[in-house]
């Protein structure tokens, strides 16, 4: 039994049919997250301030760096986040007015 070709429309009706049934779908998600990532740092960065995103998050940065390198254990990464949250009220209550003023 000899087998009829494909109409010239059955290439693409099938080619698109397999998203349909998710037979492509890992590659679709990587695709889909490609984009959605960037999108999604424009948006973010648009929204707020980086310099103030930034600022705002240092402490945490900084602690998680220091534990990183040094690899604090429980006590001392308990002192070192007070010794920054000490020092960044300091900063913001003493340091930040010299810069906003006029």
């Amino acid at each position: 039994m000899d087998q009829q070709p494909a109409p010239p429309w059955a290439g693409f009706f099938f080619a698109r049919r397999r998203y349909w049934i998710g037979y492509n779908a890992p590659t679709m998600f990587v695709r889909l997250t490609k984009l959605a990532i960037p999108v999604l740092a424009a948006v973010t960065l648009a929204g707020c301030s980086t310099i103030k995103f930034a600022y705002n998050n240092v402490d945490w940065m900084l602690i998680n760096k220091a534990d990183h390198y040094l690899d604090l254990p429980d006590s001392q990464r308990q002192l070192a986040e007070q010794l920054v949250a000490a020092r960044m009220e300091v900063h913001r209550r003493e340091e930040l007015p010299v810069y906003v003023a006029p």
